[in-house]
Protein backbone atom coordinates (compact mmCIF):
# COMPACT_ATOMS: atom_id res chain seq x y z
CA UNK A 1 0.00 0.00 0.00
CA UNK A 2 1.52 3.71 -0.97
CA UNK A 3 0.97 5.99 1.82
CA UNK A 4 2.62 9.35 -0.49
CA UNK A 5 4.94 9.50 3.11
CA UNK A 6 8.18 10.91 1.58
CA UNK A 7 11.36 8.71 3.48
CA UNK A 8 15.26 9.38 2.81
CA UNK A 9 17.57 5.93 2.58
CA UNK A 10 21.00 6.14 4.38
CA UNK A 11 22.88 2.91 3.77
CA UNK A 12 24.79 1.87 7.18
CA UNK A 13 28.51 0.54 6.26
CA UNK A 14 30.35 -2.42 8.14
CA UNK A 15 33.87 -1.76 9.53
CA UNK A 16 33.58 -5.22 10.26
CA UNK A 17 36.75 -6.89 9.59
CA UNK A 18 35.27 -9.84 8.47
CA UNK A 19 32.99 -8.12 5.54
CA UNK A 20 34.28 -4.26 5.11
CA UNK A 21 32.98 -1.76 3.34
CA UNK A 22 29.29 -3.89 2.95
CA UNK A 23 25.55 -2.27 3.50
CA UNK A 24 24.95 -3.95 6.63
CA UNK A 25 21.51 -1.99 7.26
CA UNK A 26 19.68 0.31 5.88
CA UNK A 27 17.90 3.31 7.87
CA UNK A 28 14.71 4.74 6.79
CA UNK A 29 13.98 8.23 8.25
CA UNK A 30 10.00 9.96 7.47
CA UNK A 31 10.84 13.39 6.15
CA UNK A 32 8.50 16.01 5.75
CA UNK A 33 8.95 19.63 4.22
CA UNK A 34 8.35 23.05 4.87
CA UNK A 35 5.86 24.31 2.34
CA UNK A 36 7.53 28.07 2.52
CA UNK A 37 11.43 27.97 2.05
CA UNK A 38 13.15 30.88 0.58
CA UNK A 39 14.60 30.49 -2.95
CA UNK A 40 18.13 30.94 -1.76
CA UNK A 41 17.91 28.41 0.69
CA UNK A 42 16.26 25.65 -2.28
CA UNK A 43 19.00 26.61 -4.14
CA UNK A 44 21.99 25.95 -1.95
CA UNK A 45 20.19 22.66 -0.70
CA UNK A 46 19.65 21.32 -4.14
CA UNK A 47 23.27 21.59 -4.65
CA UNK A 48 24.54 20.11 -8.20
CA UNK A 49 20.94 19.28 -8.73
CA UNK A 50 19.94 22.73 -9.30
CA UNK A 51 22.60 23.59 -12.23
CA UNK A 52 21.35 19.89 -13.68
CA UNK A 53 17.71 21.53 -14.12
CA UNK A 54 19.11 24.65 -15.12
CA UNK A 55 20.95 23.18 -17.86
CA UNK A 56 17.87 21.17 -18.46
CA UNK A 57 15.50 23.94 -18.89
CA UNK A 58 17.99 26.18 -20.66
CA UNK A 59 18.49 23.22 -23.36
CA UNK A 60 14.92 23.26 -24.55
CA UNK A 61 15.42 27.00 -25.17
CA UNK A 62 13.90 28.60 -22.04
CA UNK A 63 15.59 31.40 -20.93
CA UNK A 64 16.44 30.55 -16.91
CA UNK A 65 15.79 32.46 -14.01
CA UNK A 66 16.25 31.61 -10.32
CA UNK A 67 12.47 32.03 -9.40
CA UNK A 68 11.59 29.07 -11.69
CA UNK A 69 12.66 27.09 -8.69
CA UNK A 70 9.63 28.54 -6.77
CA UNK A 71 7.07 27.04 -9.28
CA UNK A 72 8.00 23.52 -8.11
CA UNK A 73 6.47 22.72 -4.49
CA UNK A 74 9.25 21.98 -1.84
CA UNK A 75 8.32 18.21 -2.14
CA UNK A 76 8.58 17.75 -5.69
CA UNK A 77 11.57 19.81 -5.57
CA UNK A 78 13.45 17.27 -3.44
CA UNK A 79 11.92 14.32 -4.07
CA UNK A 80 11.33 14.08 -8.15
CA UNK A 81 14.77 14.02 -10.51
CA UNK A 82 16.62 16.71 -12.33
CA UNK A 83 14.68 15.51 -15.31
CA UNK A 84 10.80 15.57 -14.00
CA UNK A 85 11.42 19.23 -12.42
CA UNK A 86 12.85 20.56 -15.39
CA UNK A 87 9.19 18.60 -17.44
CA UNK A 88 7.33 20.62 -15.17
CA UNK A 89 8.81 24.31 -14.99
CA UNK A 90 9.28 23.74 -19.22
CA UNK A 91 5.57 22.44 -19.07
CA UNK A 92 4.02 25.31 -17.25
CA UNK A 93 5.70 28.15 -18.80
CA UNK A 94 4.39 26.23 -22.20
CA UNK A 95 0.83 25.93 -20.79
Amino acid sequence: MKDDRSILVIPLISTAPDSPNVISHLLLLDVAFKAEVPLGDKIKALGGKFDHIKNIVQENSVPWEDALIDRVDTELLFGRSAEKISEMIISGLQG
